[in-house]
């Protein structure tokens, strides 16, 4: 599929005791964002939506100690899991306030 994240296995893993910083942590993230975005906006077909899922996802995975010691293709998985998630999250969320409104 094109577009979507393929990182390469090369300094995906790390040893559990050491911990990423920030900067290693969000080029990580950034092989993921387009892949993040692309899933919710299939599931809600709206820009906006989308985008706030994306967001609400890549900082769940961030603070995600064990999103960074997996492999790449756990990587994907895990993302595509946590995208959808943050997707439904979304659509809860906005039908919620029509309810209301």
């Amino acid at each position: 599929m094109k577009g979507t994240a393929v990182p390469s296995e090369k300094n995906e893993m790390r040893d559990a005791s050491k911990s990423l910083s920030f900067g290693e942590k969000t080029e990580i993230l950034k092989r993921y964002e387009a892949f993040s975005y692309q899933i919710a906006h299939y599931l809600l077909q709206e820009e906006r939506a989308a985008q706030s899922a994306a967001e609400g996802a890549l900082l769940e995975l961030y603070r995600s100690e064990e999103f960074f010691r997996l492999t790449a293709i756990q990587k994907g998985e895990y993302v595509r899991k946590v995208s959808m998630k943050h997707a439904l999250l979304v659509r809860r969320q906005a039908d919620t306030s029509r309810m209301r409104a």
